[in-house]
């Protein structure tokens, strides 16, 4: 997919207006992480900016290497009106949090690799086929002759690397590797991203995990692994959301299961929906289309979205038997 027009656009625009407002999603992931990052050091080396990194939610713990990452804003500085704001990772704009009277006279470019859903941009650059944002970011940064710092390229790296499960993910393509090699001779050591990404895991995080291993069910119906944990548990484990970041691709893993579903109540009457999938799980009886269930169509039945082997929602109100039970429902139609 080529965007040299868009590209060229978007660079003309940071050459010529001086106040940019960077947004991700909420509760963001190394993609969203790495690619602010990466896209805030670039555009650093224009000279004269005043440039805001902003995200609703905190930096994950594991993520706090990275350089910059203590630039990144929870709240956007009173007063500042950004003449762009560029959203990056988001799928959907409510999920960048972002005050639309705070932008109301901004010009929105979006860079994502999220299916086209409810993004929102005067310039759009979307690619679904890409492994993350962070490659997509890279190739805007070399089509346009910008630096990429040390720096830059093990945020963009990080980001690649947790979304592509490590190289070991279905959007891992010749691209993706050829573009991580680049950034590898920038300067990054990559056993330090995956001790970061996947090694270093909390005391609370390893008593998530196996309470959620060890409460695994399996509808055979669907053929689906899911488990949930409600306010109660959530609370007596001490846990985090963001404890909670893998398991459910441990839960896929089972060859009988053709997809795997995470809830967690992590806010009264709040549940959060994670759903994994893989391209060689076939459906009920071999039936499909042999690429996998496509999660992300249930997931938008329930009001989220996602990609076709990963995604998720948030519903309020209900409890977890009956979210279960909607889930089943419609992957009916799906698997």
């Amino acid at each position: 997919m080529s965007f040299d027009r868009e590209f060229e656009e978007v660079s003309k625009l940071l050459r010529e207006k001086k106040r940019i407002l960077l947004a991700i999603h909420q509760r963001p992931d190394g993609d969203a992480i790495g690619s602010m990052i990466g896209m805030f050091l670039a555009i650093s080396e224009l000279g004269d900016k005043d440039v805001v990194m902003f995200s609703k939610d905190p930096v994950p713990d594991n993520f706090k290497f990275l350089p910059c990452w203590d630039l990144i804003m929870e709240e956007i500085p009173r007063g500042f009106s950004p003449d762009i704001l560029i959203g990056l990772d988001y799928g959907d704009f409510g999920r960048l949090g972002v005050d639309e009277n705070t932008v109301r006279n901004s010009i929105i470019i979006t860079f994502d690799h999220h299916p086209l859903n409810k993004q929102k941009g005067d310039v759009m650059i979307i690619d679904p086929l890409l492994s993350s944002t962070c490659e997509l970011v890279y190739n805007f940064l070399i089509h346009e002759g910008y630096t990429i710092s040390s720096g830059a390229a093990e945020a963009l790296l990080m980001g690649i690397f947790t979304d592509t499960g490590g190289f070991s993910h279905i959007n891992t393509t010749v691209k993706t590797l050829s573009v991580s090699a680049e950034l590898l001779g920038l300067g990054v050591y990559i056993k330090n991203l995956h001790k970061h990404a996947f090694s270093n895991r909390s005391l609370s995080s390893v008593r998530v995990w196996g309470y959620v291993l060890q409460n695994i069910r399996y509808c055979k119906d669907i053929g689906m692994c899911y488990a949930g944990i409600d306010m109660r548990g959530f609370e007596e484990l001490g846990s985090r959301l963001d404890d909670f970041e893998g398991v459910v691709n441990i839960m896929n893993m089972p060859p009988e299961a053709f997809f795997s579903l995470l809830l967690i109540e992590h806010k009264p009457a709040v549940i959060k929906g994670s759903m994994r999938s893989e391209p060689f799980k076939r459906g009920l009886g071999g039936k499909g289309d042999g690429a996998g269930v496509d999660v992300s169509k249930i997931a938008k039945e329930l009001g989220g979205g996602g990609h076709r082997y990963a995604a998720g929602f948030e519903i309020s109100g209900e409890t977890l038997e009956n979210v279960v039970e909607y889930v089943k429902k419609v992957a009916v139609g799906v698997v």
